[in-house]
């Protein structure tokens, strides 16, 4: 234990999207606010950059920045370097540090600071060097991205925290064998109907999410010496000592009042004086537990509405998805919703063959029936319902020519593929185009990675060599599928479907390329 923070065990490798300059960017626009300029160099910290896998993928993304990521845990800055190494990263340097040691550290000036997990995990004399870093360090008009336990949803969390860390106070184990003992103390607590339980249904639900995470990183989340789940109050005052003022929040639903709070409530929230007064009592209305907020050091207030247009010039507007996949019939905060109006199905049209800016939307001979107004709300209500995203970069139509090779032109998403393809993680693979990481299926990957080594013709078999060297199995409707001929024909299908229109939006993404 290195100043109260678990480090005998290393934490989870997972990519975290919202923490990308591209994604910040967004937030600030709908929330009146400059964007950072992303066409030019820029500087982006992770403080707390764990193994590495945030930081060196929007790297990759961005190759024209500078990257530098910061964690006190040895294993994870060796395995970040080892990864950016293989992945012939350049342009990321990553520090071995404690977040307290990092005023004699020669640091530039950033125009991004991000905290993922590590905000409520440490001791008040930690954040406030956090706080001073972010006052010495952030650039006029910089952003940071602050993730935290929320208060008041983590409030039924507390005591089962609280009897597991008594529980295993006196136990002469590492981290790890600590977090599995309180678990198994808290479901021995709960099988013999402890009255705790019976009486908090949310205390069931809780010990359920415990179980369904990695160990490592129960004993991460719960095992520290400081666990201190917050109000936005508190942290939107202690962010205000560092010049920082509070300028939106992840995912992009929360910064639409209308779509993030029940109408029975609406009326009432549009009277709260300012942002944060809203946010909390929000925080009420959802029992937040988890928060993702951005600071912005801004030196003006946010623009209103009816001005905000100009700030999202910049954007290009695209999809990730194939067009058969895009509907007017979206997700928002889990409830389906149509978008109605002609505006929508004819913006679907223009933007599914390719990136186009507002600029380039309004001359759109197809959208000659809209008005600027309609274009602009249109596009942002087609994010909002996520199957659109900013790119950073311009995207056109890639060929449809038949391809029986690939190659994957990043060597970062090649080393991605072959260490996690059988890790049970999420996948995210680089993609410059979006500035962002592509969640990549597992079957897909394997395609992918099965094109890069054989033509179409033997990469079903090629795929299944490489299953049987690793000892696994394809997985068909939850079922492990069984033979060699089987597993042949399963990738024999998922290479086809990725060779046909997928394979065009994977070209768009710059994640693979016809070889």
């Amino acid at each position: 234990m290195v100043q109260d923070y678990v480090t005998d065990v290393p934490y989870t490798a997972g990519f975290y999207g919202e923490q990308s300059p591209l994604y910040i960017n967004y937030v600030m626009a709908l929330n009146g606010i400059a964007p950072r300029r992303l066409d030019a160099e820029f500087t982006y910290c992770e403080l707390g950059s764990g193994q590495g896998v945030t930081t060196n993928t929007l790297a990759v993304c961005h190759p024209d920045a500078r990257f530098v990521g910061i964690d006190f845990n040895p294993e994870h800055i060796r395995n970040a370097r080892a990864t950016a190494e293989a992945g012939q990263i350049r342009n990321v340097t990553f520090i071995d540090k404690s977040i307290t040691d990092l005023d004699q550290t020669d640091l530039p000036d950033f125009d991004f600071i991000t905290l993922h997990g590590v905000y409520s995990w440490v001791s008040e004399e930690t954040r406030r060097a956090i706080v001073e870093l972010l006052k010495r360090k952030l650039k006029p008009g910089g952003a940071a991205y602050v993730s935290y336990n929320a208060m008041p949803g983590w409030s039924a969390l507390a005591p089962l925290r609280e009897i597991m860390m008594a529980f295993t106070a006196q136990m002469k184990v590492d981290s790890l064998e600590k977090a599995r003992q309180g678990v198994a103390y808290l479901q021995f607590l709960r099988d013999r109907k402890a009255k705790y339980f019976s009486d908090n249904p949310s205390a069931n639900a809780m010990l359920d999410f415990i179980m369904k995470h990695p160990i490592n990183y129960v004993a991460h989340e719960y095992f520290n010496q400081h666990w201190n789940p917050m109000y936005v109050g508190q942290v939107a005052r202690e962010m205000a000592a560092g010049g920082l003022s509070f300028a939106g929040n992840v995912p992009i639903l929360l910064n639409y009042r209308d779509a993030s709070v029940p109408k029975e409530f609406q009326e009432v929230f549009a009277t709260a004086p300012d942002r944060v007064v809203f946010e909390i009592h929000r925080d009420f209305v959802r029992n937040e537990q988890f928060r993702r907020d951005i600071y912005v050091k801004a030196d003006r207030p946010p623009l209103r509405d009816p001005e905000r247009r100009p700030l999202f010039d910049g954007f290009n507007f695209g999809t990730c998805l194939a067009r058969e996949a895009l509907s007017t019939k979206v997700n928002m905060g889990g409830a389906e919703v149509s978008l109605t109006g002609a505006i929508y199905p004819a913006l679907i049209a223009a933007l599914a063959s390719g990136t186009k800016t507002l600029a380039e939307l309004r001359a759109d001979p197809t959208l000659a029936a809209f008005t600027d107004r309609d274009i602009f709300d249109g596009a942002r209500s087609l994010v909002l319902g996520g199957q659109f995203v900013p790119f950073v970069r311009s995207v056109k139509p890639a060929a449809q020519a038949s391809a029986t090779r690939l190659a994957i032109p990043q060597p970062f998403n090649r080393v991605m593929i072959e260490t996690r393809l059988f890790a049970g993680l999420p996948l995210y693979l680089a993609s410059p185009t979006l500035g962002n990481g592509v969640l990549v299926s597992m079957f897909d990957a394997l395609a992918m990675l099965a094109l890069t080594n054989a033509p179409a013709s033997e990469a079903p078999e090629w795929a299944w060599s490489l299953l049987q060297r690793a000892g696994r199995s394809l997985m068909h409707n939850n079922v492990a599928v069984q033979g060699k001929e089987p597993h042949i024909a399963h990738m024999r299908s998922t290479i086809d479907s990725l060779l046909g229109p997928r394979l065009a939006k994977f070209q768009e993404l710059g994640i693979v390329v016809p070889a």
